[in-house]
């Protein structure tokens, strides 16, 4: 069985896709080459950054907003219960995530992680499924 300290320390992201169960619809938030890392600290905070690959630096405001679409940062605490992990978001890059809960179901297989959940968009209503799929970071 999964426990809390299963999930300490930090994860490199593998995938990332968001399907819309009522019409079937997956894609690639950040591109299937997305690249990412979660930690989850035992001290009860956790942090998640994910961006697309290849980001130029910025030159101009347009390049800085194009920047913003392509990256995804949130930081809170975090719980673990019946095999569901939750994060509480306090801080993000996209402010619609300040506040939420985000329940992720746990799937863990050795060095491999798999977090699911299904959310409301904030911004239309759609019922989403998230599945991130993680392996633990080597150091």
């Amino acid at each position: 069985m999964t426990t809390a300290d299963d999930l300490l320390g930090a994860w490199e992201l593998r995938s990332w896709i968001v399907r819309t169960p009522e019409t079937g619809e997956a894609v690639y938030p950040l591109g299937e080459d997305a690249r990412g890392r979660i930690h989850y600290a035992a001290d009860g905070y956790m942090t998640a950054s994910i961006a697309r690959p290849g980001r130029a630096v910025p030159m101009n405001a347009e390049d800085a907003r194009r920047i913003l679409r392509n990256y995804m940062h949130y930081t809170g605490r975090w719980s673990f219960a019946d095999n569901v992990v939750t994060h509480e978001v306090d801080y993000a890059v996209d402010p619609a995530l300040v506040g939420r809960k985000l329940a992720r179901k746990v799937q863990l297989s050795g060095n491999h992680l798999t977090l699911s959940g299904e959310d409301v968009s904030p911004r239309d209503g759609r019922h989403l499924l998230h599945v991130l799929e993680w392996r633990r970071a080597q150091t």
